[in-house]
């Protein structure tokens, strides 16, 4: 990550951190508070060197920073990674979370349908040598209670990518999940790959909508990133019979 963009992502932490702080203060929140403080702290002080810089990363989940320095190095990872793949397929599988439960169950739910899914492509194929990546991402409605959580993935091939969006069809009908929402596309060409790649790492939530949000509803965004604090939301290869370059993550 280039100085200039971690100056700008303080720089934004440092609008957004404070107002969280009060929101959780006025519940009485002392445990969210001090994780909140320990993201204002984060990068206070930047050692450079001849290579670059280093600094007092907090390393947190909802820190703009340590999530921008994150999701660059996956961004690399991944490139170098489907490279190689044959015919690598962008899925976007998605739900809509209309507010009659909360964020948490939701994304509990898709992770652990997710997780379902994959293990009948396994079954399916016959076999458990295939590749994947995917990475979830978080729309927030500042104007009402709605969430649009919905997952980014690149598959090895098409097959792979058309299982992924039947079974998640089917798994979740019940929740008024449609084929028609859901989406599939080839990476046919590496200028493809690397917009895809850029556009699914662009975080798991938007910088703006979170200034926005800030602005008109402190409190919504509070609840919601306590609820995705404890939650696996970035990238993850599913992957086997190989090394998984990304296990430690």
């Amino acid at each position: 990550m280039k100085i200039e963009n971690a100056i700008e992502l303080k720089r934004l932490n440092s609008l957004i951190i404070p107002s969280l702080i009060e929101e959780a203060k006025k519940k009485g929140d002392r445990h969210t508070e001090d994780q909140l403080y320990n993201v204002l702290r984060c990068m206070e002080t930047i050692w450079l060197k001849e290579a670059g810089y280093s600094s007092n990363f907090c390393k947190s989940r909802v820190c703009l920073i340590c999530s921008y320095k994150k999701q660059a190095n996956l961004y690399s990872r991944t490139i170098e990674e489907v490279k190689s793949w044959t015919q690598p397929t962008a899925v976007t599988l998605t739900i809509s979370h209309t507010g009659k439960s909360s964020l948490r169950q939701i994304l509990n739910k898709i992770i652990k349908t997710f997780s379902k899914i994959i293990k009948y492509v396994r079954y399916h194929l016959g076999s458990k040598n295939y590749k994947l990546i995917r990475n979830l991402h978080l729309l927030i409605d500042s104007s009402r209670d709605n969430n649009h959580p919905h997952f980014h993935c690149i598959t090895e091939n098409s097959q792979i990518a058309q299982l992924l969006t039947d079974q998640w069809v089917h798994e979740l009908k019940n929740e008024g999940v449609s084929r028609k929402a859901q989406d599939i596309a080839q990476l046919a060409t590496e200028k493809d790959l690397l917009k895809w790649t850029k556009y699914m790492y662009d975080g798991p939530f938007n910088q703006e909508e979170i200034i926005e949000i800030v602005k008109t509803r402190p409190d919504k965004l509070l609840t919601t990133l306590k609820d995705i604090s404890n939650l696996h939301l970035y990238a993850k290869l599913e992957k086997t019979h190989q090394i998984d370059p990304f296990s430690s993550l």
